[in-house]
């Protein structure tokens, strides 16, 4: 209501300055009588009703008091011929409103100054009703409560609204005495670690469950808050030493984000990374809960409207920092409940990307850290397999490959080439993916095209020197899908004949074999987090290492024509563009065809067996 009336003053003041000039309220137009005389027109004696309302409301409203001083106060007076946008802005407002509520014009000279909420212009009687003018901006507007239910986006949360009452109650009341023993309700076994380490998931989501408007919205995701508090335990504990890996007041390694995560040196010299199984399985926990909850959407919305409502709360932020032992400042956590709402937003997309492919699948917060730890590990995991590999077990011919492949033998880096064929086998995968499957015997033909046939039947230079530029573009799409097609080949026989070398077998067997890549490979694969990370998505691959054995051995059999096709009709285009020529075109596919030289990987070499 007051709102209400602070606009129908604003607007009133605006058609004055429209109609009778720049003026306040109360000051009067000064106007030339007919004798020449100035004559001064009378300060208006009847109040409005919008004045009314303003009168009624000076008790309880300062800022409408406020508004009367200024309007009450005298303007200073523009140069007469000044051109101000602002007011010609104004009349355009004006003049828009006016089409929109079809205002009643109404032509009467006798009404004067008698009808107080009606403007009369300086040339004419026509007069501009104010209140239809109010009534129609404020509907246009919306600015009335709404009764009715809200509709959101299955990503929106609402900010901290009147329907949010209690919550915001519940906060002005929350002490850090309440949130301990909260704590010590909601965690009981865990209460040593809460106060050995600067675990701040349990303070937060305690400080959440007693603010709550509805406890019965809060025992449900009670598992899922569990298992959210238990990453964090396994973030800031260090494997070997299990002490806390938070000890610099300036420099703050967060659990609650996991950036805190620590790990062993491996057994290979110069090899870190160490062994992240115990952070990938309880963020893994993590989503499983999630998986299990029986209303998922409507408790994790309820979670988030609270978090919401915390973190613009300065009280949340104090009371939290008081249950730390220690040095926290407050404001770390309000980035932790700022983070924490991110989190259960992006398992909402989780949650909702199960059963409709159409939602949003963008891979943050828990699966993102959950996709680098996968990442992470299994790279950790092939470099403690492969490259303590002796070169009396296997060796490498690195002649025809690239020469980075032979750097990467001499260091004895096989996982590193075992990676990257992974990725091209995965591209492969996915530009022909029938190709894959087994029994299959129709493979994709390559170089069909009429501009290859015709170039190389064609016997003169001149005619590949003139090459039109449909010709060129023709022949560059052979050769893209050769080269792709090559590459993705000769990866597979490169990993087929490394991972079948007796001597390679035996040796990953008396390392442990491959039951831990193929664990945190699986996790990869049940929750699907490699459709979305580019980065790691090939290790999906090794869920089962033997598996993708008899894929390769299947594929690389029915490639082998293919290939040799393949080669062949490259060969024929290097002889048949061995000449110098100023051609852009024929320069360009010269380029194109010697870059093929380079995707050859290394040959593995078989030792003997002593």
């Amino acid at each position: 209501e007051n709102g209400h009336v602070q606009l129908a003053h604003a607007l009133q003041k605006i058609a004055f300055d429209v109609v009778i000039g720049p003026s306040s309220f109360d000051n009067v137009s000064k106007r030339k009588s007919p004798s020449g005389r100035k004559k001064k027109r009378g300060r208006r004696v009847g109040t409005s009703m919008l004045e009314s309302l303003d009168q009624a409301n000076t008790a309880s409203s300062s800022s409408a008091s406020k508004e009367n001083v200024l309007n009450s106060s005298v303007k200073k007076t523009r140069p007469k011929n000044r051109r101000d946008t602002f007011d010609l802005s104004k009349k355009r407002g004006l003049t828009s409103a006016a089409k929109r509520i079809d205002l009643n014009i109404l032509i009467d000279e006798s009404l004067g100054d008698a009808n107080p909420d009606y403007v009369t212009p300086k040339a004419g009687s026509t007069e501009v009703n104010i209140d239809a003018i109010v009534s129609e901006i404020s509907r246009t507007l919306d600015d009335e409560p709404k009764t009715g239910p809200k509709h959101h986006g299955k990503d929106d949360v609402n900010d901290c609204t009147e329907e949010d009452s209690a919550v915001k109650n519940n906060l002005q009341n929350l002490t850090s005495v309440a949130i301990e023993v909260k704590m010590r309700h909601l965690f009981p076994d865990k209460m040593s670690q809460v106060y050995k380490y600067p675990c701040v998931s349990a303070r937060i989501f305690a400080a959440m469950s007693i603010v709550y408007a509805d406890q019965a919205n809060f025992a449900p995701i009670l598992p899922f808050i569990l298992s959210l508090v238990n990453a964090e335990f396994v973030s800031l504990t260090n494997k070997e030493e299990n002490e806390v890996c938070f000890i610099n007041k300036k420099v703050c390694f967060s659990g609650f984000d996991y950036s805190s995560t620590t790990t062993a040196v491996g057994d290979v010299v110069g090899q870190g990374g160490g062994d992240l199984q115990p952070s990938i399985e309880a963020l893994e926990a993590v989503l499983q809960q999630a998986l299990k909850l029986a209303r998922p959407i409507h408790y994790l919305d309820v979670a988030i409207q609270c978090l919401q409502c915390m973190a613009s709360s300065g009280e949340t932020n104090e009371a939290c920092a008081k249950t730390m032992v220690g040095y926290f400042p407050s404001a770390r956590f309000e980035k932790a409940i700022k983070h924490y709402m991110c989190e259960l937003k992006d398992v909402k997309r989780f949650l909702l990307s199960q059963n409709n492919p159409q939602a949003s699948n963008d891979h943050i917060g828990v699966r993102y850290r959950l996709n680098d730890f996968i990442g992470r590990s299994v790279r950790y995991d092939l470099r403690e397999l492969l490259n303590t590999i002796p070169e009396s077990v296997v060796d490498f011919d690195v002649d025809e490959c690239d020469e980075r492949w032979g750097r990467a033998v001499d260091d004895r880096s096989i996982s590193s080439i075992l990676n990257f064929s992974l990725e091209m086998i995965h591209e492969l995968m996915t530009f022909h993916p029938k190709q894959f499957e087994y029994g299959v015997k129709n493979m994709p033909d390559f170089f069909v095209r009429k501009a290859f046939t015709d170039l190389v039947q064609s016997t003169s230079r001149d005619d590949l020197k003139n090459m039109d530029k449909s010709t060129y573009e023709s022949l560059v799409m052979d050769i893209t899908e050769a080269r792709s097609f090559l590459f993705g080949a000769r990866a597979c026989k490169f990993v087929l004949d490394l991972l079948n070398c007796p001597g390679v077998e035996e040796h990953i067997n008396a390392a442990g074999g491959w039951a831990s890549v193929e664990a945190v490979a699986s996790t990869f694969y049940k929750l699907n987090l490699h459709e979305g990370f580019a980065e790691n998505q090939h290790f999906v691959q090794l869920k089962q290492v033997r598996d993708l054995v008899f894929m390769l051995e299947d594929v690389d059999a029915r490639f082998e024509q293919t290939v040799e096709n393949c080669e062949y009709c490259i060969r024929r285009l290097r002889r048949k563009f061995n000449f110098k020529t100023n051609s852009s075109f024929i320069h360009n596919l010269k380029v194109h065809l010697a870059g093929e030289k380079g995707e050859y990987f290394p040959v593995v070499v078989t030792q003997s067996i002593e």
